[in-house]
């Protein structure tokens, strides 16, 4: 039997061109078949053309100086914003939101980078108020925020909190016995490894916040302490943790815990190509293998059918993946067995299907060309049935193929040129419905080459070094790109080699779910192991394909509006929600850099405004007013296009390990004594004398006379800002339900009062100025037209106060105390402040400044490294007074579709004076 058998071949010089024009041709040619003969066919096609045209995906990647923090530090960032389907800066947005979240999925900071030419960089101070443990470092723009939350960038990242004393080193060994009995060794040294000898512990196992085991015990002269403990015989997958309490300090040392053993939990998975194994058709299954620390175990095992008899064999690969053959059988059942440290395991195959389609898409055997074998059972392969096979990336579709299965089976090839590097979807279309799916990864190894030059590698301490950055494409041309650079101290951070860089988070897991480990790995070299790797990634974490109703609906308007640059839009309306066509919008604030700032627009006929090229400033208050042209004040009502953060919903795989569970005395030290970093400030360029730090320890008393105890409610000034135009009443009964008017009856009059709690208000001061003095009996209703018509944007804090009366303090914006009514088309806007860019500080190293010899875990950081035409730049720091080895990391783009990024190590002798 002769195979049939399509191919489709083009040179690597072709790409752009075959994209961008054959594509066309080939969706018309797909598009003009299925109108005539399977209309739904056409119209998935046509949908797809206008959901990438409507919604063309970016691509995010920030550069951070190093991959873990103290609370004192500064996390350094660089960022880069692409078009998905070109790798060319993205026009879409001129801002990214960036954020710090910690464990709990509270953010802690939040703020805006200006972007410009897809480029950005900016700075998170950190603060002492931070608690140890896990941070996510989130960004992305409000464009992004159409798409899954998969597509920001997300970037797990441990800030330690070292003791002021007692810091201690801990070591814990365990192993299982009895099913579930864990024999727990925790070994406690000081930062010089000697034994913490009989000191009184606590020991706490968690499950998540609850409390499996608790236990007091004495350390012994080794250090050690000695605990069983039973595990639940379900636990509940939430996260075990070990708590170790210092009795004498109090100082709480916390950790995750993972049983392992005869009781871990290991996650198998099995994933056939192209979505599900079918009866008489030879599939090859994928399978990835996790423990309970998210990582990958190595494992292998057979495959039994329901009679117990061997059906295959599988073993891993890297990281707990690999793949086998797997021929099913109709009404068959599969099972995998394995063996862990003695105790067999079992896990289910997906089930058979009666009647379907096998994908197998072979990247591997073949440089140049992907082979593209489909089957289908006989009711799937009658004579005229027609199906269509897509080729998608993130940002497009590069080419359709109609096929038909009239002997079961048809064969296709493709040449390898007609992709760009990166992760390639074929999908099975019958009509609008998907049938199979399958990843591959096509890699054309034309990343940037990085040549790193110092004229030698060990300089001396307080040397001045330079180093030079030669870029080439792969053709060995020259590059003219962006890049940052970041040097780091080896004897304060250890760097990953295999952490994340742009290469693989732009090529890899920007498009994959779930947890990568050492991603870099797949592009640190082109061996023999490298591509069957990447294909066995591929076949399990990239199992999951294309969500195809994103594609069955008409496009619709997007929810979340692309910010090309920094602009303020709406829609205003006046009676009966009626559009005010033709009216002016003015947007005023003043700024000491900037001055007096207002700018103002006409609305169109749909009461649609765009305020444009507001300057990037930190915390501002905004007014917008709308009058008529004539400058007539309008009672219009806005309707702003706030941006609205993304929900937090931070699920880390993995939970990093603290510092002194590390046996590394690089970050031990670096943790024990953290650096105090100068961050923006150069003292050579202050002009006269720099001032010791002033600590505030306590507040201005409250006014005696105003018979105030204590402070019940407080609302900052977050909190309000927050909360833009809500009336203050409402705002108050969402953060204080205790706040009540009440009426009552005397002979001669009605009477109304404000309670708070079962406490008469006594008075309200905005600003200082009493509304009990000024209003006398008019207080209660003044209070009630204050509350229902001003603004919580208007307010800066709320401070409740209680005891035998009550007492509300308002602290306004603009200090006009009791006249702090709003204007009629008027309103208030706080914007997400901007974080511009600090400056590294690069000391010189000199006799002269001495005190500035502290540890600097980052030596040097230059975000916006620029090579000329010739390819080349130079950077330049000075290296400490300690001996040491430094790690050069540079990154970057051409910003034309390539990248690259490239490390070298230098030594610091002890010579220099």
């Amino acid at each position: 039997m002769r195979c049939k058998k399509n191919r489709v071949k083009l040179s690597c010089s072709c790409i752009i061109a075959f994209t961008a024009m054959m594509l066309m041709q080939v969706l018309f040619n797909i598009y003009a078949y299925g109108q005539a003969n399977n209309p739904s066919i056409g119209q998935v096609i046509t949908n797809i053309q206008n959901y990438y045209k409507a919604y063309p995906a970016e691509k995010l990647y920030l550069q951070t100086d190093r991959p873990y923090y103290t609370v004192t530090d500064t996390i350094w960032f660089k960022a880069w914003l692409f078009n998905a389907s070109s790798y060319t800066p993205s026009k879409l947005s001129g801002k990214l939101y960036v954020e710090l979240i910690n464990d709990s999925s509270t953010v802690i900071s939040r703020f805006t980078i200006p972007i410009k030419m897809g480029l950005g960089n900016g700075q998170v101070v950190l603060g002492k108020q931070l608690a140890d443990g896990n941070y996510t470092l989130r960004a992305y723009t409000n464009w992004m925020q159409n798409f899954s939350s998969d597509a920001f960038f997300s970037k797990t990242i441990y800030i330690g909190k070292p003791l002021t004393t007692g810091n201690w080193l801990i070591n814990e060994q365990h192993s299982i016995a009895n099913g579930n009995t864990v024999d727990l060794y925790v070994t406690l040294t000081n930062l010089n490894n000697l034994p913490v000898t009989y000191n009184d512990v606590e020991l706490k196992l968690l499950e998540g916040d609850n409390t499996l085991f608790k236990g007091n015990y004495v350390t012994g002269d080794d250090g050690k302490v000695h605990s069983k403990i039973e595990l639940p015989v379900k636990p509940s997958g939430k996260q075990f943790y070990l708590n170790i309490i210092d009795k004498t300090t109090k100082n709480s040392f916390k950790m995750p815990f993972y049983p392992s053993g005869t009781m871990q939990n290991i996650d198998l998975q099995f994933m056939p190509e192209g979505g599900q194994l079918v009866a008489g058709l030879t599939s090859r299954v994928g399978f990835k293998a996790i423990g309970e620390n998210g990582l990958g175990v190595d494992l292998q095992g057979t495959i039994a059918d329901s009679r117990g008899k061997q059906a295959g064999i599988f073993k891993s690969g890297r990281k707990g993946m690999g793949n086998f053959i797997l021929l099913p059988k109709t009404g068959e059942t599969y099972t995998a067995n394995y063996n862990i440290n003695g105790i067999m395991h079992s896990a289910d195959l997906p089930k058979v299907m009666p009647e379907g389609m096998a994908l197998k898409v072979g990247n591997l055997a073949n440089p140049d060309s992907v082979l593209v074998h489909i089957t289908a059972t006989s009711n799937l392969a009658n004579q005229n049935k027609q199906y269509v096979l897509l080729a998608q990336s993130a940002g497009g579709v590069y080419l359709g193929a109609k096929f038909t299965l009239q002997n079961g089976f048809n064969n296709m090839a493709f040449a390898k040129g007609i992709f760009v590097s990166g992760i390639v979807n074929f999908t099975i279309f019958d009509g609008a419905h998907t049938i199979a799916q399958r990843k591959i990864f096509i890699d054309h190894h034309d990343r940037l080459t990085l040549d790193l030059g110092p004229s030698h590698n060990t300089w001396q301490t307080n040397d001045s070094i330079a180093i030079t950055v030669n870029v080439l494409d792969a053709a060995g041309k020259p590059v003219k790109g962006n890049f940052a650079a970041s040097v780091t101290d080896n004897a304060l951070v250890k760097e990953d080699s295999l952490q994340e860089n742009i290469v693989s988070r732009l090529l890899l897991t920007s498009e994959i779910k779930g947890n990568i480990e050492n991603p870099s790995w797949y592009f640190a070299s082109n061996d023999d192991h490298t591509a069957p790797a990447l294909d066995n990634l591929m076949l399990t974490q990239g199992w999951t394909g294309y969500d195809e109703t994103l594609f069955l609906q008409p496009t619709l308007f997007p929810k979340f509006l692309a910010e090309p640059d920094n602009s303020v839009t709406g829609r205003i309306t006046g009676l009966f929600n009626k559009p005010l066509k033709n009216t002016k919008v003015s947007i005023f604030t003043t700024d000491k850099k900037y001055g007096i700032i207002l700018i103002d627009t006409i609305s169109d006929a749909n009461g649609r405004f765009k305020l444009r090229d507001l300057p990037p400033l930190d915390t501002v208050i905004y007014h917008i007013k709308a009058t008529s042209l004539k400058g007539k004040e309008l009672g219009a009502t806005f309707a702003l296009d706030n941006f609205k953060p993304a929900k937090v919903d931070i699920k880390q795989n993995i939970a990093l390990m603290p510092w002194y569970t590390r046996n590394d005395s690089a970050i031990s030290r670096y943790y024990n004594k953290p650096p105090q970093e100068l961050t923006d400030i150069d003292p050579s360029d202050v002009k006269g004398k720099l001032l010791e730090q002033v600590v505030i320890k306590g507040s201005k008393p409250v006014d005696a006379k105003t018979y105030i105890p204590f402070l019940r409610k407080s609302i900052d000034e977050k909190t309000l800002i927050e909360s833009g135009n809500i009336n203050l009443r409402d705002l108050l009964a969402k953060k204080f339900n205790s706040l009540h008017i009440v009426g009552y009856y005397t002979p001669d009059k009605e009477t109304e009062l404000y309670l708070v709690g079962h406490n008469i208000l006594a008075d309200v001061k905005v600003d200082g100025q009493s509304m009990r003095r000024i209003y006398n009996e008019q207080f209660v209703s003044t209070f009630r037209s204050f509350l229902y018509t001003v603004p919580a944007s208007e307010i800066k804090n709320i401070r409740i106060y209680d005891g035998l009366y009550s007492v509300i303090t308002i602290e306004t914006r603009g200090g006009t105390g009791l006249n702090t009514f709003p204007t009629p088309g008027l309103i208030i806007y706080h914007p997400i402040p901007y974080n511009l860019p600090m400056r590294f500080y690069n000391p010189k190293y000199k006799a002269s400044n001495a005190s500035l010899q502290n540890p600097r875990p980052t030596v040097y950081w230059e975000p916006n490294l620029v090579t000329d035409a010739n390819g080349k730049a130079t950077l330049s720091f000075y290296a400490a007074d300690k001996p040491s080895t430094y790690i050069v990391n540079i990154q970057g783009t051409d910003l034309q579709g390539r990248f690259g990024v490239q490390t070298l190590k230098i030594k610091i002798s002890g010579n220099g004076k």
